[in-house]
């Protein structure tokens, strides 16, 4: 996992560290090592690779996620290099990633060659390693925002076909949804709720979670921050656009382009947005009731006679 982030001398040190840890003569550390020979074979036990450098590293490393043991982690690692800031590191680390993935017709290799191999690909438990990440790092925005990104790119880039396919149960998509809901839900980091509409524009072509998908957008067509709605309206305008030919699309389309989203009439924002449902076929948000007058909070009633002003000033002889 350290050997792939994104900090340089971190992953020089990890990368270091795993080759004389995989090519050591103790037999009290090797043998505690999973899938061992298979690291031997990637490792050089010279240390000619430069690991502080991501374009040599990285090749050597994302094509492991194929051993099981080595999959969460390593896409622990991954994501935080692939979804940050630095343009470089995400499009060096990703490529090759991205190239192993596209290969998804492999088999995921257990710990035991001579067991039998699990019924599961390499793209499958690439998957359930995001989903896994999500979850485990709930509202912690160092993880859940490169996440976010590195979902957009992969979902782009169609390595993560495999996981729409009719036969395909893993139930990536709407897991992947309500960690994406869960996250933007209430939240007032724009980076994040930028990176959460990029992927649930990916869910608008999917069936089962085209509607929870659209419902989120629409949501965050009346969020607080104008940058945060006009880029929901714009990326969903653009997502729309395959769909044109459908009835009642073109009324969207329009409404979508001829808003001013980021303006500052929420009144007319709100109305524009609710001209949308019907043609989407998105239920309208239940709107909760709240009682127009609040509770009068009950003063309890001082029966301490000596606790009172008017038997202070009365003892004090006023």
């Amino acid at each position: 996992q350290q050997a792939v982030e994104k900090i340089d001398r971190v992953r020089l040190k990890a990368g270091e560290t795993l080759c004389r840890l995989v090519h050591s003569e103790e037999e009290i550390l090797t043998n505690a090592i999973p899938c061992l020979e298979r690291l031997r074979e990637v490792l050089p036990p010279d240390q000619s690779v430069h690991w502080g450098v991501p374009a040599e590293s990285a090749p050597l490393l994302a094509p492991l996620v194929s051993l099981a043991p080595y999959t969460l982690p390593l896409i622990q690692g991954l994501v935080i290099s692939i979804g940050g800031i630095d343009n470089t590191l995400s499009r060096v680390t990703s490529t090759p990633l991205i190239a192993h993935l596209s290969k998804h017709g492999s088999a995921l290799q257990s710990v035991d060659a001579a067991q039998p191999q699990p019924q599961m690909s390499v793209v499958q438990a690439v998957g359930a390693a995001l989903v896994e990440t999500g979850l485990q790092s709930t509202k912690n925005d160092r993880v859940i925002i490169p996440l976010l990104r590195s979902l957009d790119i992969f979902i782009s880039s169609g390595c993560l076909n495999a996981l729409k396919l009719p036969q395909e149960e893993s139930g990536f998509y709407p897991k992947i949804l309500e960690i994406v809901k869960t996250e933007a839900k209430g939240s007032k980091d724009i980076p994040k709720l930028l990176a959460a509409i990029g992927v649930l524009c990916h869910f608008i072509p999917h069936p089962d979670v085209k509607t929870g998908a659209l419902a989120s957008l629409l949501g965050l067509l009346i969020n607080r921050y104008p940058k945060v709605r006009k880029q929901a309206a714009e990326q969903l305008y653009v997502q729309l656009l395959d769909y044109e030919d459908e009835p009642g699309m073109e009324d969207v389309l329009e409404v979508l382009c001829e808003t001013k989203w980021d303006g500052t009439s929420l009144e007319d924002i709100k109305a524009a947005r609710s001209k949308l449902y019907g043609p989407l076929n998105v239920p309208l948000p239940v709107v909760k009731k709240t009682s127009g007058t609040r509770p009068v909070k009950e003063v309890k009633e001082v029966k301490d006679e000596n606790a009172s002003y008017a038997s202070l000033v009365d003892f004090a002889g006023y």
